[in-house]
């Protein structure tokens, strides 16, 4: 039967919640990824490789999508039900079909990726105010 031998590294003995409280501390606490490697006893590397990858159990990083300040504050039942009756109105009186519609108002926003858990599905974040 072949001898075990004892663990001589700490190699691969990080925990997942270790793992999330440095990577929560850099994004929420502006700490550097070496301040919260040597709070969170963590190799650097490990830390930087992690947050690169984006390779963290039970988080992933995934890119929002950027929604206007101007919709998140508009966006009631009321305004909605306007809009649609406007819509209405329009393609009765202008008789065009609905692929000849087009949003045409959108700026490109290209928001920084985020740090967010495995079951969210939907990310969003806030952008400015629309310029001009």
């Amino acid at each position: 039967m072949p001898q075990h031998r004892a663990q001589t590294t700490q190699k691969a003995s990080r925990n997942a919640e270790t793992l999330a409280a440095a990577v929560k501390s850099i994004q929420e606490d502006k700490k550097s990824i070496r301040q919260a490697a040597r709070c969170y006893g963590i190799p650097y590397a490990t830390l930087h490789d992690r947050l690169k990858s984006g390779d963290i159990p039970a988080y992933h990083l995934r890119e929002p999508q950027a929604t206007n300040i101007n919709r998140i504050t508009a966006f009631n039942k009321d305004e909605v039900k306007h809009f649609y009756d406007n819509l209405e109105g329009m393609m009765v009186k202008y008789k065009f079909s609905p692929g000849k519609i087009f949003n045409v108002d959108d700026i490109i926003h290209n928001p920084a990726k985020t740090l967010v858990k495995k079951e969210e599905k939907s990310v969003r974040t806030a952008v400015s105010w629309e310029r001009g």
